[in-house]
């Protein structure tokens, strides 16, 4: 039984105009969307959080481990002060070593701090990883729903503007093109909106609409895919929808959390003493005979060498670790 037949006095209510049903449908966000939007967003600023106090904290432990370096370096100085000190006095020295090593030792405990500090945090990071698939997951699945009833929503709406008149249809059009800035994807409704033609009355004027163009009286037009927050509603639906389409692209700008890569040893010089006729040992540790084949041995240089008595030379090597940069040459 109908309202009516159970109430006759009652009025019948108003048909809903037909841009008003997809304004509503766009610019009314569901719960579950909203809902499951914020606890994406939730989860992705924690993880920003976090890697903005990963990069403090790992610069921390990079000056201490500095500030440790020199302590260390400084140690053997400072004990042979002390030394020197309490040889000329005959009593202990001033005890610059032991304050030297007491600070080089609070220096460690520091770092070891801020490795505990640093490796809690990367754990707490890799969770992040884990809530943001999770909440991302859902937000998709619910902006999905939302999609689907607002695509219905203006295709009934636009079909049923048609009948009444370009005016009420350019507005929806506008309102759709606001609503496909909003997400950041114009192919949302563009099938749709591009699909639309309204012929002129007379063959040989430009059409009334065709997909985003309106034609007005002076042959000008207007593109609606620009133009479009001239028109009634569509301000109000680009900002009902702009906070999803922003978290639509910073869930796809995420990155899961990867540890930093340890930095290759540069390469270090060695100096050793190589005795004459022979090179520096190689990478491997073997050592060669430069004049070892026939061709170098009958050289007049080879020559003069062997018969000169053996003496020693400091000669220099390179050893480098693969992927970092060789030495300069020396000048």
């Amino acid at each position: 039984m109908s309202r009516t037949e159970a109430n006759p006095n009652a009025r019948p209510a108003a048909p809903m105009q037909p841009e008003k049903s997809a304004f509503r449908a766009a610019a009314e966000v569901a719960g579950d969307v909203v809902i499951f939007s914020e606890a994406a967003r939730d989860a992705l600023n924690q993880a920003v959080e976090i890697d903005r106090v990963l990069g403090q904290r790992r610069s921390a432990l990079a000056a201490l481990k500095a500030t440790a370096a020199d302590a260390e370096e400084a140690l053997p100085a400072a004990l042979a002060a002390d030394a020197i000190d309490q040889a000329k006095s005959g009593e202990a020295g001033g005890g610059s070593y032991a304050a030297l090593r007491s600070s080089a030792d609070d220096l460690v405990s520091k770092m070891e701090m801020e490795e505990a500090t640093i490796r809690a945090l990367e754990g707490r990071r890799r969770q992040c990883d884990d809530e943001v698939k999770w909440a991302a997951a859902r937000f998709h699945k619910a902006l999905d729903g939302y999609k689907s009833a607002t695509r219905s929503a203006f295709t009934v709406a636009i079909a049923d503007a048609l009948t009444t008149g370009s005016k009420p249809l350019v507005d929806l059009l506008a309102q759709g093109h606001a609503l496909n800035s909003a997400l950041n994807q114009k192919s949302f409704l563009g099938p749709l909106l591009e699909g639309i033609l309204i012929p002129s009355a007379l063959a040989s004027l430009p059409a009334m609409v065709r997909g985003r163009r309106v034609t007005l009286q002076d042959d000008d037009y207007i593109d609606l895919a620009v133009d479009w927050s001239d028109y009634p509603g569509a301000g109000e639906v680009f900002e009902a929808a702009r906070g999803l389409g922003a978290l639509e692209l910073q869930i796809r700008a995420y990155r899961e959390f990867t540890p930093p890569q340890l930095a290759a040893e540069p390469y270090v010089r060695r100096g050793v003493e190589v005795a004459a006729g022979h090179a520096p040992p190689s990478r491997t540790g073997r050592w060669s005979t430069s004049h070892s084949s026939p061709a170098n041995a009958s050289r007049p240089e080879a020559l003069a060498e062997v018969a000169a008595p053996p003496r020693a030379r400091l000669e220099s090597y390179v050893v480098r670790t693969p992927g970092t940069p060789a030495p300069a040459a020396a000048k």
